[in-house]
């Protein structure tokens, strides 16, 4: 189960990121309803959003594919997820509610999160 978690959301990282290199404007515009209006944020959205969880997502699925690096996979896994769930919920305290894509990605964070602390905990006995 740890692997399955593990290769999981690397390869959902990995499709993201690409998305995000590809088609930042039409992606961000799907995730938040607001467009990129420079090159400038176009550039850093296809660095940050697509480098980054491109970089993650194949991290991710090194981790998975050795038994001996799973443990730090899942220690990986919840840090990602939960550093995101904080800064969305942080976004959704100060600056009002987001849309229903806000809210579903915060619950698949901490539920993704949760259940790689839950998997940790299991594997160590």
């Amino acid at each position: 189960m740890a692997k399955l978690l593990i290769a999981l959301v690397g390869g959902l990282f990995l499709l993201y990121g690409l998305a995000y290199i590809l088609a930042p404007t039409s992606m961000m515009f799907w995730t938040t309803g607001d467009g990129l209006d420079t090159a400038s944020a176009r550039i850093d959205t296809r660095a940050t959003y697509g480098g980054l969880f491109c970089a993650v997502g194949v991290a991710l699925l090194g981790l998975s594919r050795d038994q001996n690096h799973q443990g730090f996979g899942l220690i990986f896994v919840a840090t990602v997820l939960f550093g995101m769930a904080i800064g969305r919920s942080f976004g959704l305290l100060l600056d009002g509610t987001g849309n229903l894509l806000m809210w579903l990605f915060v619950g698949l964070e901490l539920g993704g999160g949760a259940l790689a602390l839950w998997l940790l905990r299991r594997q160590r006995g």
